[in-house]
């Protein structure tokens, strides 16, 4: 794919933007993950690329139902999403413990609040407890 596909919806500005600030908040060891995360990228065809879009709103939606039903983050079905959202996530990059649980505190942080309004208008309640599901998963399952 091209830049200019890949980034729909991100200007190069604000894709450049979010790698400073990963780069800030979390130092250059993050700097092989982006670069994992742009070669992989690269090498998706439109379709994967508009396909995974689809399945990161379905990620999304599934865990919103069982948070407006006041599941817990610990569930076995919330945790069932979550190792989805982690199988997705590497279609891009392979977080490990320490990234992925990094990534999920991330979700709670004001540049997601668009993202995440949908769900919760009065974010960052949705954000957080994906965030501490996201958490469970890294401490449980990830080396």
């Amino acid at each position: 794919m091209k830049d200019h596909e890949i980034y729909l919806g991100f200007s190069n500005e604000k894709q450049d933007e979010y790698q400073k600030y990963l780069i800030n908040r979390f130092g250059n060891k993050i700097e092989d993950s982006i670069k994992e995360s742009n070669e992989k990228i690269k090498h998706m065809s439109k379709e994967d690329f508009e396909k995974s879009k689809k399945d990161w709103v379905h990620i999304l939606d599934d865990l919103s139902k069982l948070w407006k039903r006041g599941a817990r983050a610990n569930s076995s079905e919330v945790q069932k999403i979550i190792r989805t959202h982690y199988e997705w996530l590497k279609k891009y990059w392979t977080p490990d413990r320490a990234s992925y649980a990094g990534m999920g505190e991330g979700y709670t942080g004001f540049e997601w609040k668009d993202v995440f309004k949908q769900y919760d208008p009065e974010h960052p309640k949705f954000a957080e407890f994906f965030a501490e599901g996201i958490k469970v998963f890294a401490e449980k399952e990830l080396s």
